[in-house]
């Protein structure tokens, strides 16, 4: 499954590769956001509307959401990693097997992602591998993790994979 939180344990070694950024859907949220209440205000200012008319009390409270909305969407939005050379965004993807470490491990370096589908565990127990990838494929490597009680701790190395591969992985949750 797709998840937005990158574990700092998987891009171990590609800090000068990344840079983290705002995206830019960030930034037309938040310009839409300011623009109905830019424009709620406008109506407020310019149309005779009587205060304690329905509309009025529309208009002021659609110009306080906006307002709101805006500005969590610029403060609360995080950064994220992007691919210095490329301009990519780094996708990261994390699934759950009811299998060992080797067997993700030799699946995945025999190419049998039919059988690693198969072995996916929809709850968070077992083994968890973690893909990080770019859509041209330019970064894809992932990393396993294991259970132990209360957290998940890593059981390899990050261990870096062919575009095709990784993108074979990050289809096993569709």
């Amino acid at each position: 499954m797709k998840t937005q939180n990158i574990p700092s344990t998987l891009i171990e070694g590609l800090e000068s590769q990344i840079r983290y950024q705002y995206s830019r859907r960030m930034f037309v949220n938040a310009a839409m956001f300011f623009a109905m209440t830019l424009i709620s205000v406008l109506a407020l200012v310019f149309f005779d509307i009587d205060q304690k008319s329905p509309l009025y009390f529309v208009l002021g409270l659609a110009a306080v959401i906006g307002v709101i909305i805006g500005a969590t969407t610029l403060i609360f939005t995080k950064k994220q990693p992007v691919v210095s050379a490329t301009h990519q965004p780094l996708q990261c993807y994390s699934y759950h097997f009811d299998a060992t470490q080797s067997v993700v491990n030799d699946d995945i370096s025999a190419c049998r992602f039919d059988r690693l589908k198969s072995l996916i565990n929809k709850h968070d127990a077992g083994v968890r591998l973690d893909l990080i990838t770019t859509a041209d494929g330019s970064i894809a490597q992932y990393r396993i993790y294991k259970y132990v009680p209360f957290e998940y701790q890593p059981v390899s190395e990050v261990i870096k994979v062919d575009a095709k591969a990784a993108q074979a992985i990050a289809s096993l949750g569709k």
